[in-house]
C-alpha cells in the first residue's frame, strides 16, 4: 500500500517521504495500542486469577470462633431470674391442714368455684373464675369506696388466695408476697351480723356468678384442723344469713395417721 502509493507520487519530491513517514507513524501506533490492550487485559485476568485464589485460600484457613461472652451474660441473668421468682407462674395458695375424713363422697379444691379458708382464726377466700373474681372485686372498690385501677385489678384477678381488708387492698395487691402480709393482719374482716366485709364479698361474688351461670354458687370451706369451731361457727352464720344453707365441707380424703 505504502510502496505503490510512493511509485506514484513525483521522484524527488520532499513532501512525499514526510507523507510516508507520517502514514508508517500511524500504523505503528496503531500496532501499539492493540499490543498495550492485549496486554492490559491479559494482566487483568492474571490478577483477578490471583485475587480469587487467595480469597479461597483465606476462606479454607479460617477456623470458625463464637464470642461466648454476651451468651455467658444472659445466661447468668436468666439464673438470677428463676432464683428470685421461684413461683412466679404459681398462685399462692393457704395451706391447711385439713380434718381427716372418715366416709365416702368427700369434695375436692380443684372443683369449686368459691373456697373459704380458715387459718390460724383468719378468713381468706380463693374465687376460681378470673371474670367473675375481677367483677367482684370491683363491685367491692365500688361499695368501699376504694380507688382501684384496671392494671390492680388484673394483678388481683392473678393472685391466688386474698385475706385483707378492703382498707388495706391496694397495699395487699402491691405486696411481693400477699399472703405473708395477710398472715401479719386480720385477714377478711367477719362478725356475726351483716354488715361485715366477708359477708359483702360472699354476696357480691355470688350475684356475678348467678349473672354469668344462672344458678347459686357452690361454695367449700376448707378450714384448718387446729381451728377452734367458733371462728367455723361464725362463717356458717354468715352464710345462713344469705340463705345460703348449702355449702361443702373440705376434709381430707387421704388415710388417716395412726399412732
Amino acid at each position: 500500500m505504502v510502496s505503490s502509493s510512493l511509485s506514484n507520487n513525483k521522484k524527488g519530491d520532499p513532501m512525499t517521504g514526510v507523507a510516508f513517514f507520517i502514514r508508517w507513524w500511524r500504523v505503528q501506533q496503531i500496532k501499539g495500542y492493540h499490543i498495550f490492550y492485549d496486554c492490559f487485559i491479559t494482566t487483568a485476568r492474571l490478577y483477578c486469577i490471583e485475587l480469587v485464589s487467595m480469597l479461597a485460600k483465606r476462606t479454607s484457613q479460617r477456623t470458625l470462633s463464637l464470642d461466648m461472652t454476651a451468651m455467658a451474660d444472659v445466661g447468668f441473668l436468666l439464673l438470677v431470674f428463676f432464683m428470685v421468682f421461684p413461683h412466679f407462674n404459681q398462685k399462692d395458695v393457704v395451706k391447711v391442714a385439713l380434718p381427716q375424713a372418715y366416709g365416702p363422697g368427700q369434695c375436692s379444691l380443684n372443683n369449686m368455684p368459691a373456697t373459704i379458708f380458715i387459718k390460724d382464726n383468719k378468713i381468706y377466700i380463693d374465687i376460681a373464675d378470673p371474670e367473675i373474681k375481677k367483677q367482684a372485686v370491683k363491685n367491692m372498690a365500688r361499695i368501699y369506696r376504694v380507688s382501684i385501677t384496671d392494671e390492680e385489678q388484673d394483678r388481683f384477678v392473678k393472685m391466688g388466695t386474698f385475706g385483707a381488708s378492703m382498707q388495706s387492698l391496694k397495699m395487699y395487691i402491691h405486696q411481693p408476697h400477699p399472703l405473708l402480709y395477710a398472715k401479719n393482719n386480720q385477714g377478711i374482716p367477719i362478725n356475726d351480723g351483716r354488715n361485715n366485709e366477708l359477708f359483702d364479698w360472699i354476696k357480691e361474688t355470688q350475684a356475678v356468678y348467678q349473672h354469668k351461670y344462672g344458678n347459686n354458687m357452690r361454695i367449700g370451706i376448707a378450714a384448718d384442723a387446729a381451728e377452734s369451731y367458733s371462728i367455723v361457727k361464725l362463717l356458717i352464720a354468715n352464710l345462713q344469713s344469705q340463705n345460703i344453707n348449702k355449702f361443702s365441707l373440705i376434709l381430707n380424703s387421704g388415710k388417716p395417721n395412726v399412732k
